[in-house]
Formats: C-alpha cells, structure tokens, sequence
C-alpha cells in the first residue's frame, strides 16, 4: 500500500502551528519567569519546571531540587554589546541563555548554553563576558547570594567568610583583557 505524500501545503500549516504554539509556550515561561518569585503561583511553578525540566544544564538535578530553582530562577534581557559580567566580579548566578549569545574567553554560548558557573575554591569571575546580539537569558542564583553582595545584610552562613574570598587587589599578574579589535586575548 502506498501511502500518500504530505503536500507541501499540509506541511507550512501543521509546521506553522507547531510554531506558533511553542511561541506561545516560550512566551508564556518568560512571563512567568519575569514575576517576582514572591507573586508566582502554582501555575506558573508548572510552567517554569515543564520548561526547566527538559533543559539539559538543568538534567542533573532531581524533581525537589528543580520545583525548588521554579522558585527563585529570573529573566533578564540584554542588548548586544553589554558586558554582562567582569573579571574578578563576585560570582553570585550563573546563566541558561534563551536567545541570542555571549562570548566568553574565545568561546561563543549559543541558546540552551549555559554559562557563567563558579570554578571549585573561587567565587569571583575568571574572566568576562559580552552579548553578542540581544539576548534572553535564565539567572541561576547560588544560594550563598546574599552573603556575598555588598551592602546586603549578613545571613547566618557557616563556612563562609568573606574575609577568605580569593581576592587580592594588588596582583594583577594574570589578569586578562579582552581586545575588541582581535580575537585574542592580551596579559596584563
């Protein structure tokens, strides 16, 4: 039995639609996503975890630990050529790009990308990082945040001190910059 060939019309409509209806689903996890956690309701926790869940920088984790980032994870939108973050900035979030991309150290993040993550014994950024073209991003916070950003009252933290940050202010010996006019990178 032959089965008859999809024409090119049915095609565009049912790929269309498909289009249009995962528009609306990413339209709707970035309204959610864009409200203060405090005003989030059950609903838009589901919308969040069905989109998070299925987010590959995200597989590790299990069910409670995702329903729990539902809850604090947050939009941002930048315009190309921004410096999202500098070298030596205190490392509080980390990032899942929706759109768009970042250049990072000679390398290029591209959407589902995530990126800006702390190295183990270090809560200060290695290097910095620039938005290509507009783009959409998910903020991760660490849950040490508040601990580590100047000015904010001190949570009970027990085996942090700030004091111990790797941080010294005069040794600028490895300290790189990004030059806009190569692709490389020059020592300072």
């Amino acid at each position: 039995m032959m089965y008859p060939a999809l024409d090119h019309y049915s095609y565009n409509i049912h790929h269309d639609n498909y289009a249009k209806m995962a528009h609306c689903t990413d339209r709707n996890f970035i309204l959610c996503l864009q409200k203060h956690p405090s005003k989030r309701d059950d609903v838009d926790l589901d919308v969040i975890y069905s989109y998070l869940h299925g987010m590959e920088a995200l597989s590790s984790l299990r069910e409670p630990a995702l329903r729990a980032l539902c809850r604090t994870v947050r939009y941002e939108y930048h315009e190309a050529n921004d410096i999202l973050y500098c070298q030596r900035q205190l490392s509080t979030c980390w990032y899942i790009l929706l759109s768009g991309s970042v250049f990072i150290e000679g390398s290029m993040f591209l959407p589902r990308s995530s990126f800006g993550k702390r190295t183990p014994g270090c809560a200060r950024r290695a290097s910095e990082c620039l938005i290509l073209e507009p783009s959409e991003m998910i903020v991760i916070d660490y849950p040490d945040v508040q601990v580590m950003k100047p000015g904010s009252r001190m949570a009970p933290c027990i085996n942090m001190s700030l004091d111990r940050l790797p941080y010294d202010t005069h040794d600028d010996s490895h300290m790189r910059r990004m030059n806009s006019d190569t692709s490389g990178f020059s020592e300072q």
